[in-house]
């Protein structure tokens, strides 16, 4: 165990130093953040809870899916997957190490979003576990499409649609009874953009039952973490 621990830690670290050379990857992190100003400077009718709810969505989305599909279908591409393959980490501490890495970080900027957006009074005691299991399922979500991949081209082009799927559709579908709302109930970032909205008093949203919500985003977390562990012990880290 203490082995397994200082691997993954290595394999963190070691992800941790990539992120500061990498643009790309920054940049991600930063558009959120520039979301929740532009919001705050020239929305003033916006509700903060609004913003802090689109905040949250586009972070955990765009770095949580978007990040580690790109990240792994990058080092299988380029070959740098390999050295990993044939160091001491194993291929599960790979991916552990790399998974802790965009869940904490991602965790930063969504703390970030939530002092930008300058909501008060939040129960942090509910907000808090609906956006790690959130985050969970997309980080989960992400490296599934990293995995099945051949390189960065193909999961950008799987990726995309399904980040601004689970973005936009929650936002869009707001008060509707359509196709589109019909998808949104499907996905875990509407349960969580819904929790949102209700714990700041945004009226539209109207009565909605948080524990249900919870139960909905474990489910999608526990769902995820599933299919990852099946693509994991199927395709395991095998470029191409």
């Amino acid at each position: 165990m203490t082995g397994m621990l200082s691997r993954t830690g290595a394999i963190f670290f070691k992800e941790m130093q990539d992120l500061k050379s990498n643009l790309g990857v920054l940049i991600m992190y930063i558009i959120p953040l520039v979301i929740v100003l532009l919001y705050r400077g020239f929305l003033d009718d916006m509700p903060a809870g609004f913003t802090l709810g689109f905040g949250l969505l586009f972070m955990f989305t765009l770095v949580g899916v978007y990040g580690p599909a790109i990240n792994v279908a990058e080092e299988k591409e380029k070959n740098t997957l390999e050295v990993l393959i044939l160091s001491p980490a194993r291929p599960l501490e790979i991916i552990m190490g790399k998974g802790l890495m965009v869940l904490i970080t991602t965790a930063v900027g969504g703390v970030l979003v939530y002092l930008l957006s300058g909501v008060g009074g939040l129960e942090l005691g509910l907000i808090i576990p609906a956006a790690f299991l959130l985050l969970g399922a997309c980080i989960f979500l992400g490296m599934v499409v990293g995995i099945l991949a051949p390189n960065q081209t193909v999961a950008g082009t799987i990726v995309t649609p399904v980040y601004m799927v689970m973005l936009l559709f929650p936002l869009i579908s707001m008060g509707q009874d359509n196709i589109i709302a019909t998808i949104s109930r499907a996905l875990p970032t509407r349960y969580f953009f819904q929790m949102v909205l209700s714990l700041t008093g945004f009226p539209e949203v109207g009565e909605i039952n948080i524990f249900t919500h919870l139960l909905f985003l474990l489910g999608s977390f526990l769902i995820t973490l599933l299919l990852l562990i099946f693509v994991f012990r199927t395709r395991g880290l095998r470029a191409g």
